[in-house]
């Protein structure tokens, strides 16, 4: 008996060869749109050549620099919903700002009348733009040098130790390094010769090269070590538990 779709396999064949050789012998498909569009106000950018409106704006924050699209205006209704508020740019001419909302991030500060104001010269709002790295801020009053061991602090990175106590205010020595209770959070020791400043943490960046590790009742910074027999640890090189690290106990 004759298979009554042999035939119709044959018409597919030849017409999808000739859809084939149509493809080969004339133009290649279209090429589908660019997705790398101009950008509009408040989008990143890199370059002038990014945004829509031909500027891209480059601001210095406490994060670093930074740079989305923006356009010159005079007043909110010449900006959008990304980037609404006419503000100040860092040559003092108006241009379109993120507004006050958090904006410190973005390499602005703002006044009472929360009107944008690129950072600059003006050291006194570095609680929203930020200091030159190895300074602190003290706000109001603008950018000084860190605190020594004992002194002011609100951050880390206000002291010359790199280690503010949360709760005193007050610098104390690094992490890690031999202390007293009169000048570490948390001093361990071993009641003879060794100590080792700590704090509090949530995660081992917190701890200068050492590592975050529950004790049972708080969670501490303390000395990596590698086993055992290391010979490194003034204490016992003990396991973390649940986990396959080791710690010094004091």
């Amino acid at each position: 008996m004759r298979d009554s779709k042999l035939p119709l396999l044959l018409a597919l064949g030849l017409l999808l060869g000739a859809c084939q050789a149509s493809d080969e012998q004339g133009s290649p498909p279209p090429t589908l749109p660019q997705t790398d569009q101009p950008r509009e106000l408040g989008r990143a950018c890199s370059a002038d050549d990014d945004c829509v409106s031909g500027t891209c704006l480059t601001v210095i924050g406490p994060g670093g620099p930074s740079a989305f699209c923006t356009q010159p205006c005079e007043t909110d209704d010449d900006c959008s919903d990304l980037a609404p508020v006419c503000g100040v740019g860092p040559d003092g001419s108006p241009v379109c700002a993120f507004a006050c909302d958090g904006i410190h991030h973005y390499g602005f500060s703002c006044g009472d009348d929360d009107r944008p104001v690129a950072c600059g010269p003006d050291a006194t709002v570095c609680d929203q733009c930020g200091c030159p790295e190895g300074m602190r801020c003290t706000p109001g009053v603008g950018c000084g040098e860190q605190s020594e061991v004992g002194g002011p602090c609100a951050f880390d990175g206000d002291c010359t130790s790199d280690n503010c106590s949360f709760l005193a205010q007050v610098c104390r020595v690094p992490l890690g390094s031999a202390c007293t209770d009169r000048d570490c959070d948390s001093c361990l020791s071993d009641g003879d010769e060794h100590s080792y400043c700590s704090r509090e943490c949530v995660a081992d960046a917190q701890c200068n090269g050492g590592i975050c590790v529950w004790d049972g009742v708080n969670a501490l910074c303390v000395q990596r070590c590698e086993g055992p027999s290391d010979e490194s640890c003034p204490g016992t090189c003990q396991p973390e538990p649940n986990s396959p690290r080791f710690y010094c106990a004091l």
